[in-house]
């Protein structure tokens, strides 16, 4: 009976491991994402650091969070799909500038889409 009950315990402790892990990799794929894409288009200012700020799940038949709203705008403003159940995976990535301005980013499924702010120009 001991026995059965350390298995089962090292079972849940590695699967909760896995788990925690899974979600660390595609926060790090976004963030990775968000500043390779800003630096690639020559936008404006120096990334200083990358965060993730939110995993945002698809609206369901509820009234959407301040994080689904935002991206949802991004995306509209960008002429893509405002529909955030189209895709795998939406993340709110915050990029902090050397100006210590930071500039939220919508990245879509694994880095196929960054969508930055109108707002964000491109250098000069």
């Amino acid at each position: 009976m001991k026995h059965s009950f350390v298995r089962f315990a090292v079972v849940v402790f590695v699967l909760s491991a896995l788990l925690v892990t899974g979600c660390t990799k595609y926060d790090a794929i976004a963030e990775e994402s968000a500043q390779e894409t800003f630096e690639q288009r020559g936008l404006a200012g120096e990334v200083e650091s990358s965060s993730h700020k939110d995993k945002v799940d698809p609206v369901g038949d509820g009234e959407p969070t301040n994080h689904q709203r935002l991206a949802m705008w991004m995306l509209s403003q960008a002429g893509h799909d405002s529909d955030l159940s189209s895709y795998d995976r939406v993340d709110l990535v915050d990029l902090k500038l050397t100006n210590g301005e930071v500039i939220t980013t919508v990245v879509v499924d694994e880095g196929d889409l960054v969508v930055f702010p109108q707002s964000v120009e491109p250098t000069k």
